[in-house]
């Protein structure tokens, strides 16, 4: 019986690779492709991503002021998201009644509006409006703002709302009528009126107006 001898060629050292470290080596690099792409993503995403609830817009003012008091409100805006705010444009709606005085005239507008370029981010900003509020006692003056903006990059439109009630809770100067209950027709009657001042200061420049009904 004959027998073949074939001599086996041993591997090079130098192309031996375990097993073992070439399944380490493939899962390093897909978990470092995996980290590398969702930290890509997070980074574009946080870039890109807009929420309006992180654009602050609060009016601030007295919650009292006696009649014919003067109410002074802050309108505060700020844009705390990663990308700008355009074409704001603000509305300011003062209380029914209010008395507007600009430069040292009596405007006969209860609305200003006012139109902003634009608003970057971590950027704030304040308006002041100025009235003078007139009611009974006990009567609620409320003031409203708007505010209106397109953030940048994206397609939409975007309005916040902001209000603030103020409670008329003195009146400077108060007033009693005092007639008789009953008169017949043609009959002479007196009036009394008593006029006093509630408020601390004095008071100047007043002036009175009686209506016979």
């Amino acid at each position: 019986m004959d027998f073949q001898v074939t001599q086996i060629t041993p591997l090079a050292k130098e192309n031996f690779v375990p097993r073992k470290k070439v399944n380490w080596i493939k899962w390093i690099l897909i978990f470092s492709g995996l980290f590398v792409a969702v930290g890509l993503a997070f980074f574009l995403f946080g870039r890109s991503s807009f929420s309006a609830d992180r654009v602050e817009f609060k009016i601030n003012g007295p919650k009292e002021v006696s009649s014919g008091g003067k109410a002074i409100y802050k309108v505060k805006y700020a844009n705390r998201n990663k990308q700008a705010i355009k074409n704001l444009k603000l509305s300011f709606f003062y209380p029914e009644d209010a008395i507007v005085i600009k430069e040292n005239q009596l405007n006969q507008f209860l609305t200003e509006n006012m139109e902003i370029a634009s608003l970057g981010p971590a950027e704030e900003g304040e308006l002041e409006f100025s009235a003078y509020l007139v009611g009974d006692k006990g009567d609620i003056k409320k003031a409203r703002a708007l505010l209106a903006f397109s953030p940048e990059g994206v397609n939409s439109d975007f309005e916040k709302e902001s209000a603030l009630a103020t409670n008329i809770s003195l009146l400077d100067v108060s007033l009693v009528l005092v007639a008789p209950p009953n008169a017949v027709s043609g009959q002479n009657i007196s009036y009394i009126l008593d006029y006093r001042n509630e408020s601390q200061e004095d008071l100047r420049d007043l002036t009175l107006k009686f209506d016979y009904v």
